[in-house]
């Protein structure tokens, strides 16, 4: 192996044959080597990327925890959010309905908890069903005003959005099952036109 004597290292003070095997090229050097060898620019490397990530963590651990204290013992503290102005625009609405849910969702995480695991033992049929059993009583009126109605109207949208994919999904033989389950959530189907009679 060819070799231009031997070089200690700038961190280690090693002293280590001077080439490729123990040393990283460098154009500037006067020999072509860089001044440390290579185990030590390895674990310079390692414990700059270790830094990099342990500084990544931090900064999303420390911006949950804002979000967190913005949401739970901020400003707003529990209040929900405020109606938009343009309720009207179905986008609008369906984006506010989805706010409110996150932040019905958010104080009531005990409950989101225990009725998902009390429906996966159950094998409930509809997991958003059990969802909206555990965050409401009864259906709220509506008030436009009102979060939680906001809330139960975009849940109650994901619910026979669930129930129609499932109609769609299962053999036609199998849909009956599917509207025994979920008798709340399954809107009627449209019954196919009938094929004229010939002749």
């Amino acid at each position: 192996m060819l070799s231009l004597g031997t070089r200690t290292c700038a961190r280690c003070r090693v002293g280590k044959p001077l080439n490729r095997h123990h040393f990283y090229r460098r154009t500037r050097d006067p020999l072509g080597y860089q001044r440390m060898c290579i185990a030590c620019t390895r674990g310079d490397l390692d414990r700059a990327d270790a830094a990099r990530l342990q500084a990544r963590q931090e900064a999303r651990a420390e911006a949950l925890r804002a979000y967190q204290a913005r949401a739970v013992g901020g400003p707003s503290s529990y209040y929900p959010p405020p109606p938009p102005d343009d309720l009207d625009d179905d986008e609008v609405r369906q984006e506010h309905g989805q706010v409110c849910l996150e932040w019905l969702i958010h104080r009531r995480a005990d409950c989101v908890v225990a009725a998902l695991t009390e429906a996966a033992w159950d094998g409930a049929g509809s997991p958003i069903d059990a969802l909206a059993n555990a965050l409401f009583d009864e259906p709220p009126e509506e008030d436009r005003e009102d979060p939680l109605y906001w809330a139960w109207d975009y849940l109650t949208d994901l619910a026979y959005l669930h129930a129609d994919r499932l109609l769609e999904e299962v053999p036609e033989a199998d849909r009956p099952a599917v509207v025994a389950i979920l008798p709340e959530w399954c809107r009627p189907q449209k019954s196919a036109p009938e094929t004229p009679a010939s002749g």
